[in-house]
């Protein structure tokens, strides 16, 4: 007989108890695998989700109306994983208790009901029995220090503060700070996010589980009005990382007007060399949608044809798509590029390994094709081919292989350039492109938003 968790909750039964009494019966009494993935529980429990970007909300549930309607969850695109997980966990509590009735979650809120829904959170993304070995294991004496409930936050999948939280009020562990007052000096000063960077720690594994869960419903077709809302957000934000001075008004109207006059649009016949990017990124992007569009095959020589149509309205086209002639310092990420004479023959092993990946594409996970795209997107970028517009050209084939698989483009908007440089320069360094990863998945997210008109 299926739970009746609202009943549960009803009748007394603590959030605790009630997260560990649904592990128990969604994982068949076998323990959960951490983190815990909330994403696919919600899926799993028949409820669909949307990361969109609301202002005053955290989250909220909107329940099925009747037999032929399915439930919703909308999560709030603009915070971090850690919290979008716990917002999902805490939708998740509302869906198995509060289904009569529809549910949002105010920034901040302290309602008995919201309470209840963050406790349950806590203990379905940080179970007790595996918060207890997991302060065995990296504390003393039953106790941890702040480094430790670090290295436990990221066991769990979980923010620094969340953490503190559960270590210190719920198990009394938190080694050196007794009192609610000492908690929260610790957590204003403690710096999180600068010390899981030293350590190298990176979301990956939750954008992992995130991509996975939701693959099928992030899927979108590049129509021409999603075409036109994308272009006239990518040329803005992309030329502003690049440095190119431009407003979103003008780089709407670049877009509009290349759409309706085509080249005899007055951009394609302009001196202002910020202006002549701004437009040639816009018919860049028109042979991508053009490309996908037409199920040729993709080969890394697009890229090529990418600067070409790139630089297609400076003062000398011919240069775009040229391999440069000389070397380089690329001075945001401080490392010489590769030797020129040796692009020719780099190109071709890219070309290879590109060729190898979307030969084993049917057979790979949302995020291990995605993994695999971004590695081939700072392969580019090492490789450095082009006299100029290479970040461009690299972003834009990422782009060409995101939309061939279904999702949609990545839009980087113009704050995320210095992520962007620094998990450019981590790969740049150690080879390891997590944070690279992660970003992208990000910036995803960020595209559907935009697109999408539905739910997902």
């Amino acid at each position: 007989m299926e739970t009746d968790y609202a009943q549960l909750a009803n009748a007394g039964m603590t959030p605790e108890l009630l997260a560990e009494t649904f592990l128990e019966n969604h994982f068949g009494g076998a323990e959960p695998e951490y983190p815990v993935n909330p994403f696919k529980i919600l899926r799993d429990c028949g409820v669909v989700f949307s990361f969109r970007p609301f202002e005053k909300y955290e989250g909220l549930y909107i329940p099925a109306e009747g037999e032929d309607d399915i439930p919703v969850v909308g999560i709030n695109l603009n915070r971090p994983i850690t919290r979008q997980r716990y917002t999902a966990a805490h939708e998740l509590c509302h869906h198995l208790k509060d289904a009569r009735s529809g549910v949002v979650c105010p920034i901040g809120s302290r309602s008995k009901i919201e309470r209840y829904a963050e406790k349950f959170a806590a203990c379905l993304l940080m179970p007790r029995t595996a918060m207890a070995r997991q302060i065995d294991l990296r504390g003393k004496n039953g106790c941890v220090t702040p480094d430790g409930v670090l290295q436990i936050a990221d066991f769990f999948g979980v923010s620094f503060a969340a953490c503190v939280n559960r270590v210190a009020f719920d198990f009394h562990a938190l080694k050196g700070y007794s009192t609610a007052n000492d908690v929260k000096r610790l957590k204003k000063s403690f710096g999180p996010d600068a010390k899981r960077r030293r350590l190298g720690m990176t979301d990956a594994v939750m954008y992992r589980q995130l991509l996975d869960s939701v693959e099928d419903i992030i899927q979108i077709e590049m129509n021409p009005s999603k075409r036109q809302r994308f272009k006239a957000n990518y040329v803005y934000h992309d030329s502003r990382m690049e440095g190119v001075t431009v407003d979103q008004e003008t780089a709407s109207e670049i877009v509009v007007d290349l759409r309706i006059n085509g080249s005899s649009s007055r951009y394609c016949d302009v001196q202002n060399s910020d202006l002549i990017e701004v437009a040639g990124l816009a018919k860049a992007y028109d042979f991508i949608f053009d490309h996908v569009s037409s199920g040729e095959r993709i080969s890394v020589y697009d890229a090529k044809i990418f600067n070409e149509k790139l630089f297609s309205l400076s003062p000398h086209p011919e240069f775009g798509g040229r391999y440069r002639e000389s070397n380089t310092l690329v001075m945001g990420a401080k490392f010489e590029t590769m030797d020129y004479r040796d692009i020719p023959a780099e190109f071709l092993a890219a070309r290879k390994n590109l060729d190898s990946m979307l030969e084993k594409e049917t057979s790979m996970t949302a995020s291990e094709y995605i993994e695999a795209v971004v590695r081939f997107h700072h392969q580019l970028t090492v490789l450095h081919p082009f006299r100029d517009g290479n970040g461009r050209s690299a972003r834009g084939m990422v782009n060409i292989l995101l939309m061939h698989r279904g999702f949609p483009p990545a839009l980087f908007v113009e704050g995320m350039k210095v992520r962007y440089k620094n998990a450019l320069a981590i790969a740049d360094r150690t080879g390891n492109c997590n944070e690279l990863f992660c970003i992208y998945c990000s910036q995803i997210l960020e595209s559907f938003a935009i697109l999408s008109d539905t739910a997902m």
